[in-house]
């Protein structure tokens, strides 16, 4: 309840009938083409081939995610895990960079303490191939070394 009475429960198209018609097409699609299972196959896949690709780079300090989500989490201390001071915009460079090469890439930021941790986010489509999932972890690895090295 909000001061003065009422209620708020929707939006103006929440509980409409085509809305609602549309929400379970995709659900029974997605059904349809295993797609969670697709994910849950490929998401081993996705982790190893970021880990392959990134392993060595000082500002990865770490690796994770379930399916297809995934995050590379950018530090500017590999082994103290001490986040990039948010002045620098490292995530936001890193995330051009990828751009730039073709990948597109979520970011976010104050992951670390609520102002500082960089973290790079893939979700890639629930289509994704395995070749196209090493493309993805090949170019972002290009956009990080490419920024942690000045340029880009």
């Amino acid at each position: 309840m909000r001061a003065g009475g009422g209620f708020v429960h929707g939006l103006t198209f929440s509980h409409h009938p085509v809305g609602a018609a549309v929400g379970r097409a995709v659900l029974r699609r997605i059904r349809e083409l295993g797609l969670v299972d697709a994910a849950a196959a490929r998401g081993p896949h996705l982790l190893a081939s970021l880990g392959a690709a990134l392993e060595g780079q000082a500002s990865v300090g770490d690796i994770r995610g379930r399916g297809l989500l995934a995050a590379v989490e950018l530090v500017a201390d590999r082994k103290t895990k001490e986040p990039f001071p948010p002045g620098e915009r490292m995530v936001e460079r890193v995330v051009a960079a990828a751009r730039r090469r073709g990948l597109l890439v979520y970011w976010s930021k104050g992951c670390a303490d609520g102002v500082a941790g960089d973290v790079v986010v893939l979700g890639p489509p629930l289509i994704i191939t395995p070749g196209e999932i090493d493309l993805a972890a090949d170019r972002l690895a290009s956009a990080v070394a490419a920024v942690a090295a000045g340029g880009d």
